[in-house]
């Protein structure tokens, strides 16, 4: 926050570095939403670990590239989903295999097959 200083002269003086003010922006992505949907819900408790990562056949295969920008591979299809629709995450849940290998390593015991 604003910055002061009270080295001089035995008084506090104000704005000597740094903003007078800051913004802070908080980014939902409709996460509030999803959170009531009982599937969806779950794969907001992700805490992208990447285990799921190293055990899925399809990202092993095809790389970062399955996924979106913020998660990459199985939890990233569903993510891709919550921020951009359909449109965007169903021609990529297809390539799911539903190998359930990146359900058993979840810590957190995520169904991402379901998700898919």
């Amino acid at each position: 926050g604003p910055s002061s200083t009270a080295d001089i002269e035995y008084e506090r003086v104000y704005g000597a570095h740094g903003p007078r003010e800051y913004h802070v922006v908080f980014i939902n992505n409709n996460r509030l939403g999803f959170s009531k949907d009982p599937l969806l819900s779950d794969m907001l408790r992700c805490i992208r670990c990447g285990r799921c990562l190293i055990e899925c056949p399809v990202y092993q295969t095809i790389g970062p590239s399955w996924g979106s920008g913020a998660y990459n591979g199985p939890m990233g299809v569903g993510w891709l989903y919550i921020t951009r629709g359909i449109e965007e995450a169903g021609p990529l849940s297809m390539l799911c295999i539903h190998a359930g290998n990146c359900r058993e390593v979840c810590p957190l015991h995520i169904d991402i097959p379901n998700i898919m």
